[in-house]
């Protein structure tokens, strides 16, 4: 399953109120990061994820205990492919704010990405632990266990995906098999018309610790 690019605009948080919630940091501060603030958004809205990473930069260096632009600015620097920089980002607004989903689900998308799957299932857990029908946290947490060759728990994980959402696989179902050349896959099989992730088949492959998914 693809990672929905519209996924990291919802994502995307929206700062003023979050420093008006947080009473930090000082008026004189807050007056320089609004506009900075502003600006990434507008950067981002143009796609141009270069120049709101550098804005975001700009605002922590402002104050870096802004847990939400961690989290922005991993996103932009996970549409940027720098993956390993995203995970930072994450793990540190994750620190800042356990409490957030974002940074989680996307500390295990990164971590499923950089070949790291155990260090996946904690944030992931996490995610689920407090919105239970998250898609892409249960795709992800589907997909870290086969990579960890837990295939019957990622098979069940599949299938609850498709019990929660039957679009998802419009009356399919979940099936693992081992091609010989030792790649190991797990399929979501649609035979509906429903097309939400993009593609008919939903794959996960084990080849030498390296994953198969496009994030």
């Amino acid at each position: 399953m693809s990672l929905d690019r519209s996924l990291i605009l919802i994502c995307g948080v929206f700062l003023p109120c979050v420093i008006a919630a947080a009473q930090h940091p000082p008026a004189e501060i807050q007056a320089k990061i609004v506009p900075l603030f502003q600006s990434a958004r507008q950067a981002e809205q143009r796609r141009d994820f270069s120049q709101a990473a550098r804005l975001y930069d700009q605002i922590l260096t402002l104050d870096p205990k802004l847990a939400e632009v961690w989290t922005n600015k991993g996103l932009v620097l996970h549409e940027l492919d720098r993956h390993r920089e995203a995970l930072e980002a994450f793990a540190r607004a994750a620190s800042l704010k356990p409490d957030l989903i974002t940074p989680q689900l996307f500390l295990g998308i990164e971590y499923v990405r950089l070949a790291e799957p155990q260090k996946a299932l904690t944030p992931l857990e996490a995610v689920l632990a407090r919105e239970p029908a998250n898609k892409q946290a249960l795709y992800t947490l589907a997909e870290a266990n086969a990579h960890l060759e837990r295939f019957r728990l990622a098979v069940n994980l599949y299938h609850e995906l498709i019990r929660r959402d039957p679009h998802v696989a419009g009356g399919g179902g979940a099936s693992m098999g081992r091609h010989s050349s030792g790649v190991v896959r797990l399929e979501l099989m649609p035979t509906g018309a429903d097309r939400k992730y993009g593609s008919s088949h939903v794959r996960t492959g084990i080849r030498d610790g390296s994953s198969d998914r496009e994030a």
